[in-house]
């Protein structure tokens, strides 16, 4: 029984001796995507919102379900209250609206949008009814 442990213990050693030669990639070293949603009174298709000087900025999460009323419990006039994902692709956001309403995105598809970059868009409602949606990649 003894002879078996060690022999075990070898084995695992050994599996964490090579593992431990493999290359990594830290965290800080990895891509991620950010998204970042712009709303503001006063848009315009050449600069978005850059002129107006009341616009409210979102970092939206990527790929990862979200509850808007969760996530941003101070801005309940800018978002529903049902789950969103969000992914990027190279025309612009493709939100997806879920009738979940506790960040799982288990229940039903409801909406679909392609939020197309670099354009203003809307309405989203008072009191910023125009919004700008870019993505980026960041390490």
């Amino acid at each position: 029984m003894l002879l078996k442990i060690i022999s075990s213990l070898s084995v695992s050693l050994t599996i964490i001796q090579v593992l431990s030669n493999c290359p990594t990639i830290s965290a800080s070293a990895q891509e991620t995507t950010q998204e970042t949603m712009t709303l503001c009174l006063n848009c315009s298709n050449t600069d978005g919102c850059a002129s107006d000087d009341d616009s409210l900025e979102f970092e939206v999460p990527v790929s990862t379900c979200f509850s808007p009323t969760e996530l941003y419990p101070d801005s309940g006039d800018v978002w529903g209250e049902f789950d969103i994902l969000d992914e990027c692709n190279e025309r612009g956001v493709k939100r997806v609206i879920y009738d979940s309403k506790n960040g799982t995105c288990l229940g039903d598809i409801t909406d679909t949008y392609i939020l197309q970059y670099d354009k203003c868009l809307g309405p989203f409602g008072a009191p910023r009814p125009w919004g700008v949606f870019e993505c980026s990649e960041s390490l």
